[in-house]
C-alpha cells in the first residue's frame, strides 16, 4: 500500500498547474492584432475642453489685444502685456465664458486700458491670476450677470478713477486681493456675495455691494480720501458679518440710506465713525475700538445690541432724536473726555449702568459704561 503524505499532494497539484499554464502560454497568438493601436484614454482637450488664449485663437482689433468672441472656456499660456490704446482682453459675447490665468500677470503699459473687459455676457468665470498697474479699472465686468471671480489680485498705480473689480449682478466673489487702486477697491452689484476678499489702500470705498447682498470674512484697511469714503458700503437687505475695517477715512461701515442691513460680529477700529447705521438695522455683537464714534445711528426703528465699544475722547453710541432706536446690553468704555451714550429723547434705552467693582443689574437688557 501507497502512503501519500501532505507534502506529496501538494507537490503534485504545483505541478499540474505549472503544466497548465505553460499549456496555456504556448497556445496563444504570439504576432500582434492587425491595425493601428488605438489610445486608451482621453486626451486633455476631451477631458476638459480649453482654448488659450493667443493671437491665432483669439485674435484683437483696434481696440483690443486679445478677444473673445465665442462662449467657451479659456487660459492663458504666459504673462499678458497691456498695449497703449487697448484694452488686454475683451470679452464680447453673450454667453459663457470661463477664463484661468493660470497663475500668470497681466501687466498694463502706458497708455493702456482695461485688463477685463465684458460686455452683456451671460455669465463671466474668471480666476487664478494678477492684475499690475492699471490706470483704468482692472476687471470691468459691471454688465456681466451671474460671474465668479475667484483667487485674483490687484495691484494698481494708485491713479484717481481706478477701479480694482467692477461686477453685475448676483456674482460671486472669493479669495480677492486689491491694493492701492484710485477708487472704489471692489463694487459687486445687487444679489451678490463677496467672502474672503482684502481691499488695501483704495481712495474710495473698500468693498462696495448692492441690495440683497452678503459680505463675509473680508477686510478693508486704509480705505477712503474723501467725503464719506469707508472701508465698507452695503445697501439695502443686505448682511456684513465677520469683517475687519483699519483706518478708513470716513467709517468703517457703512449702511446706505435706505439700509435694512445686518451687521454682526465685525471689527472696526480707528476710523472717525466706526459703524453708520440707518433706518431698520440689525448693529449686533461688534468690537469697536478707538473710533471717534463707536456706533452712529441716523436713521428709525434700528436694534444696537450686544456691542463692545471702547473709545478715547470720542463717543460711544450715538442716536438721533426720535428715532425709535432699541439699544440694550452693549458694554462703553472711555478714556479722557468721552462720551458714553449720547442718545436723544424718543429712543428705547436699556438702563445704563456705570461699572464698578462687582456688576450686577437686575435688568436684563442693560447696557454698562465705565
Amino acid at each position: 500500500m501507497t502512503i501519500r503524505t501532505r507534502s506529496t499532494i501538494q507537490r503534485a497539484m504545483a505541478l499540474t498547474v505549472c503544466a497548465l499554464l505553460a499549456a496555456g502560454a504556448a497556445g496563444g497568438p504570439l504576432a500582434p492584432v492587425a491595425g493601428p493601436v488605438a489610445p486608451t484614454m482621453k486626451t486633455l482637450t476631451e477631458v476638459e475642453p480649453r482654448t488659450a488664449i493667443n493671437a491665432t485663437n483669439t485674435p484683437g482689433d483696434a481696440t483690443s489685444v486679445y478677444k473673445i468672441t465665442q462662449p467657451g472656456s479659456y487660459y492663458l499660456t504666459e504673462n499678458l502685456a497691456g498695449v497703449a490704446g487697448k484694452a488686454s482682453i475683451v470679452i464680447a459675447t453673450s454667453g459663457a465664458v470661463k477664463i484661468d490665468l493660470m497663475g500668470f500677470e497681466v501687466t498694463a503699459a502706458a497708455g493702456s486700458f482695461n485688463a477685463i473687459t465684458s460686455g452683456a455676457a451671460a455669465s463671466v468665470d474668471l480666476r487664478n491670476g494678477t492684475f499690475r498697474g492699471f490706470v483704468n479699472t482692472a476687471v470691468l465686468c459691471s454688465s456681466a450677470i451671474s460671474g465668479r471671480y475667484q483667487d485674483l489680485t490687484v495691484i494698481g498705480s494708485g491713479a484717481g478713477g481706478t477701479h480694482g473689480l467692477l461686477l453685475g449682478p448676483s456674482s460671486i466673489v472669493t479669495n480677492c486681493t486689491v491694493q492701492n487702486v484710485g477708487n472704489i477697491g471692489i463694487g459687486a452689484a445687487d444679489n451678490s456675495v463677496v467672502t474672503g476678499c482684502t481691499v488695501t489702500g483704495a481712495l474710495g470705498d473698500g468693498i462696495s455691494t448692492g441690495e440683497n447682498s452678503v459680505v463675509s470674512h473680508c477686510t478693508a484697511r486704509s480705505c477712503g480720501n474723501s467725503s464719506t469714503d469707508s472701508g465698507f458700503v452695503v445697501r439695502k437687505t443686505s448682511t456684513i458679518d465677520h469683517c475687519t475695517a483699519r483706518q478708513c477715512f470716513y467709517a468703517g461701515i457703512r449702511c446706505a440710506a435706505d439700509a435694512d442691513v445686518s451687521v454682526k460680529d465685525c471689527e472696526v477700529a480707528l476710523c472717525p465713525v466706526g459703524i453708520e447705521a440707518t433706518q431698520n438695522c440689525n448693529v449686533v455683537n461688534n468690537s469697536l475700538t478707538d473710533n471717534d464714534v463707536g456706533i452712529n445711528v441716523t436713521g428709525p426703528r434700528t436694534r444696537v445690541d450686544g456691542n463692545n465699544i471702547f473709545t478715547g475722547a470720542g463717543t460711544g453710541i450715538k442716536a438721533d432724536t426720535a428715532s425709535v432706536c432699541t439699544i440694550t446690553r452693549n458694554v462703553v468704555q472711555i478714556q479722557a473726555s468721552g462720551t458714553a451714550y449720547q442718545v436723544g429723547a424718543g429712543n428705547y434705552v436699556g438702563s445704563i449702568v456705570t461699572l464698578s467693582g462687582t456688576v450686577s443689574s437686575t435688568n436684563a437688557w442693560a447696557n454698562f459704561k465705565n
